[in-house]
């Protein structure tokens, strides 16, 4: 009982870091990130066909997981692969070495939050998210992935706080949308 105990405020702690980076992102805080992906998070939120905005949306997905070093791209093409082909032990080496190498890469985090989340791995998975987000706040991938882990958790203020956060940085996630609506539905009549 005292280590389920205290796993709860350890999970207390991490959703209470969470719900702050999500609030300084709806606050509008400056972010510091490249120049090239600005320009296309200020291009995603000015479009409005939606084919325009998939390709800017992958032109995003490129440039996160890209890097200046060849080799690191080349490690991430591979870790990629290893999670599509559920090799998850390839994907695990390949992720945790490049933790190690590239730690200030938010898409290494990423992808291994999303690597755990497939394992079920919930609460590693929020700490990694929480590093991404740390990185770049923008992550709509990672706020996606929070989102999804608080309705398996069941903390439906924090996945709908998630979902919004995403639709805030791209309006485009009709994903996103659809699940901010079910959330608010949801809770609406939880509270008649």
């Amino acid at each position: 009982m005292p280590e389920k105990h205290r796993h709860s405020r350890c999970a207390d702690v991490l959703f209470g870091r969470l719900y702050d980076r999500l609030s300084l992102l709806e606050s509008g805080a400056s972010l510091e990130t490249c120049e090239k992906t600005d320009r296309l998070f200020r291009q995603l939120a000015e479009e409005d066909a939606c084919r325009s905005a998939h390709e800017l949306e992958d032109q995003i997905w490129s440039l996160w997981c890209s890097h200046a070093e060849p080799e690191a791209t080349q490690k991430m093409e591979q870790a990629i692969r290893a999670i599509a082909a559920r090799d998850f032990p390839a994907a695990h080496r390949l992720l945790g070495e490049m933790t190690l190498r590239w730690s200030d890469w938010a898409e290494v985090w990423n992808k291994r939050a999303t690597l755990l989340f497939l394992e079920e791995r919930d609460g590693e998975s929020l700490e990694d998210i929480d590093r991404t987000l740390s990185l770049e706040p923008r992550h709509f991938g990672a706020l996606c992935g929070l989102g999804q882990i608080a309705i398996r958790q069941g903390e439906p203020h924090l996945a709908l706080a998630a979902f919004k956060a995403a639709t805030l940085v791209n309006p485009h996630l009709a994903g996103a949308r659809a699940a901010v609506e079910s959330l608010e539905r949801a809770l609406r009549r939880q509270r008649h």
